[in-house]
């Protein structure tokens, strides 16, 4: 390419750098990244710090062993029931604070994720827990450990994690209007929602097998 002047070309250089380099700032990133800007009264936003790291943080750290444990990675197993009161305690109290921090900033899409992840945890934990005794009205002699492998036990509470499903579904759709991170973390949960209320209705009719290769528990091997 050729220039007629030497100013001529620092004019192309410059429109060049332009084009590629494009300068974020640190509302905008905020905005784009971590939370949408809502117009909000009052001057919170000032005041207290970004509650959504403190969410997302507590929603990986939660469904990380959680997916491992479900697919039997290292010999884990039992749904996950050595992990869920470490996450439900864990994922309750960090949901539950982002989840009104988030209220209080006028953030109700947050609000209504973390808070909701929140109750989902303590509760997938208490129905896998002996103290709260809910299988055991599936065992012909009221013992808990025989009713969490009765078909019926598994083919209801496989209800439970289809419906998560469908309300990731719903996250996935109204995250098209925050960015893509959050829409593939909510179509992953989806996802793994389905395959595990598809696991305990195979399971439920006998097929363990088959049941298994929807966790795809050979991945421990690697």
């Amino acid at each position: 390419m050729e220039f007629s002047t030497e100013e001529t070309q620092e004019t192309a250089l410059r429109r060049l750098r332009s084009a590629d380099t494009v300068i974020m700032s640190p509302e905008l990133f905020e905005r784009l990244y971590l939370q949408p800007i809502s117009s909000v009264k009052g001057d919170l936003r000032k005041t207290f710090g970004n509650p959504t790291p403190l969410g997302l943080i507590g929603f990986c750290v939660t469904l990380t062993p959680l997916a491992c444990s479900l697919m039997g990675w290292r010999g884990s197993g039992g749904l996950g029931a050595g992990n869920m009161f470490v996450c439900a305690y864990y994922y309750y109290f960090n949901g539950l604070i982002s989840g009104i921090l988030e209220f209080f900033l006028g953030n109700s899409f947050p609000f209504l994720v973390f808070t909701t992840y929140g109750c989902v945890i303590l509760a997938f934990a208490a129905t896998l827990h002996p103290f709260y005794n809910s299988a055991s009205a599936y065992s012909p002699d009221g013992n808990f450990a025989e009713g969490l492998r009765e078909p019926s036990f598994t083919a209801t509470f496989a209800f439970f994690p289809i419906t998560l499903a469908c309300l990731n579904a719903i996250f996935m759709i109204c995250a098209t209007k925050i960015n893509l991170v959050f829409l593939s973390v909510f179509a992953g949960a989806s996802l793994g929602f389905t395959l595990l209320a598809a696991t305990l209705w195979t399971l439920s009719k006998g097929a363990i097998e088959a049941s298994a290769r929807l966790l795809v528990p050979r991945l421990d091997e690697y």
